[in-house]
C-alpha cells in the first residue's frame, strides 16, 4: 500500500532567507527526491541547479518518461515544528509543476522523517498450498460452509 502525505517546510532561499514550500512525501517514489522548477525559480536558486548527475530514468504512474532538468542541493526545516535543518539533493523536474517538492522513500526512511509501526503490518503472500487453479479461486462456497 503506498501512503502520501503533505508537509509544510520552510527552504532555505537564495538569500539565506526562509521561503515556505508544500511537500509531498510519497512512499511511492522509489528513486530520489523532486522539486519544481517553479520553486527553484521563486528560491532564487536557478543558477545553482548542476547538470552534472545522472539521469534517474524513472516513469510516472501512467508510464510515461520523467525527466530531470538538473539537480540541486538544498536546505530545509518542517514548518511549524522544526528545528533541525535537513541537506538534500534533488532533481528538478523538467515539466512537472503540480507539486512543489517531492521526498522519496529511500530519503524518508534514511532520515526517519516518517516511522512504520511494525507491530501494525499485516504481509499479506500467497501460499503454495492454498494457491488453486484459477476455477477454483472463483469457488467461494467453501469460505461460506
Amino acid at each position: 500500500m503506498i501512503q502520501v502525505f503533505n508537509w509544510t517546510i520552510q527552504v532555505v532561499n537564495g538569500k539565506s532567507d526562509l521561503e515556505f514550500a508544500a511537500a509531498l512525501l510519497d512512499t511511492g517514489c522509489q528513486t530520489g527526491n523532486w522539486i519544481s522548477r517553479q520553486l527553484v525559480e521563486r528560491l532564487g536558486k536557478s543558477t545553482s541547479v548542476s547538470q552534472e548527475f545522472d539521469s534517474p530514468g524513472v516513469s510516472d504512474a501512467n508510464g510515461r518518461p520523467v525527466t530531470a532538468a538538473g539537480i540541486i542541493e538544498l536546505q530545509w526545516k518542517r514548518h511549524p515544528r522544526g528545528t533541525k535543518f535537513h541537506h538534500g539533493r534533488f532533481y528538478v523536474f523538467a515539466n512537472i509543476d503540480r507539486f512543489d517538492i517531492l521526498f522519496g522513500a529511500e530519503y524518508m526512511v534514511k532520515e526517519a522523517l516518517i516511522s512504520i509501526p511494525e507491530d501494525a503490518l499485516v504481509p499479506l503472500i500467497t501460499h503454495k498450498k492454498l494457491s488453486k487453479s484459477k476455477s477454483d479461486r472463483n469457488d467461494y462456497s467453501q469460505w461460506t460452509s
